[in-house]
């Protein structure tokens, strides 16, 4: 949606927002639909990963 500056956009999304209503992509669930969660590592120690058994 393009405007002018100083134009007034509409914002049809806006009421539902406010209200809670809002629909967003994460409300949404599909058969098998698969997680996942980012972690990163607080610490490196490659000497104690390396010590685990298979590794």
């Amino acid at each position: 949606m393009a405007t002018k500056i100083g134009e007034n956009a509409q914002r049809i999304d806006g009421p539902d927002k406010v209200r809670g209503n809002a629909i967003y992509g994460a409300d949404r669930a599909v058969p098998k639909m698969a997680f996942a969660i980012p972690v990163a590592a607080t610490v490196g120690n490659r000497t104690f990963v390396t010590s685990f058994p298979g590794r």
